[in-house]
């Protein structure tokens, strides 16, 4: 990352942060990887970079320096014992204990609501270095470069202003339209204020309200709850999860439905408590990144 600042200092618990696993798990698109625990993306308004120096030391280059502390910790869920939560859920699924060893450091994010809720609209059957690839260009055009040349995540009201053809960009095909319809409602209910009120509410009213959002099926929905708002207890269900869910509860014969959905959501919260979604991160990475060595630079997998 070019003009990089002099970085700062973060200690974590040793073991608790892998940046590799986490940045390239699906939960985010336009992350790059530099090198070996080494990579630079988007962060409150600018760009960062973000590199291990040790089992215990996380390193921030941010043009605003320590200021930024708040925002990396939040980003990566710092004030969350990860030791703790891989206890509760190894005492709820004795099952899960050796993925928490095969995936040591594996954290869920939390990230900024609107590009997660509309990123994860154009995400739709497809992968991630397509995914990548069209988000970016629609920040290329729509949004803006950072002095370091990370590219900031349009405003609302660009996109909700924008004709669908217009960002018929990267790939993004009939993705453009479902992310055109989805912004100018998301304007339409209030835009970043409208996702923040949402954190007050229970989860089953928090998933109803986006639900109800155009192109914002369950599954996105549930990742814009467990990715954007904190709502740990979220399980996105997709086929790699699902699958997953069924060897949990023996119900393979069980097809995807959006009744189905929305029971097979019910159990797993039930089952797995305040930290569903947690288990459900390193389910899902597990089954797409079994017998797989590392991520390449640039690399992810499909959500």
């Amino acid at each position: 990352m070019a003009g990089s600042p002099d970085p700062f200092r973060i200690t974590v618990p040793a073991g608790s942060l892998d940046l590799d696993l986490t940045l390239s798990s699906g939960q985010v698109f336009r992350w790059k990887r530099l090198g070996p625990q080494d990579w630079a993306g988007p962060l409150a308004g600018d760009g960062v970079r973000l590199s291990m120096s040790g089992p215990d030391c996380l390193l921030v280059r941010h043009p605003s320096g320590d200021d930024a502390r708040g925002d990396v910790e939040s980003f990566l869920r710092l004030d969350v014992d990860l030791g703790s939560v891989r206890d509760e859920l190894s005492r709820r699924d004795g099952r899960l204990e050796c993925l928490f060893e095969r995936y040591p450091g594996l954290r869920v994010l939390r990230q900024d609501p609107v590009e997660c809720l509309l990123s994860f609209v154009c995400a739709v059957v497809t992968n991630i270095p397509r995914i990548s690839m069209s988000l970016e260009e629609v920040c290329r055009v729509f949004g803006r470069r950072t002095a370091c040349g990370v590219l900031i995540w349009p405003d609302l009201e660009v996109l909700a202003e924008a004709e669908p053809e217009q960002l018929r960009l990267g790939g993004l095909e009939f993705r453009s339209r479902s992310l055109s319809r989805a912004a100018r409602a998301l304007r339409e209910r209030g835009g970043a204020a409208y996702l923040e009120g949402l954190r007050g509410l229970a989860y089953e009213e928090a998933f109803a309200e986006l639900a109800s959002l155009p192109h914002v099926g369950p599954k996105v929905a549930d990742c814009v709850l467990l990715f954007g708002l904190g709502f740990d207890e979220a399980f996105p269900l997709d086929t790699h999860t699902w699958r997953a869910a069924q060897r949990l509860f023996g119900d393979a014969a069980v097809r995807r439905t959006g009744r189905a959905y929305r029971e097979m959501s019910r159990r797993l919260r039930a089952r797995l408590g305040p930290w569903a979604g947690w288990a459900q991160q390193y389910l899902y990475f597990n089954s797409i990144a079994a017998g797989r060595s590392r991520p390449p630079e640039g690399a992810g997998f499909s959500r």
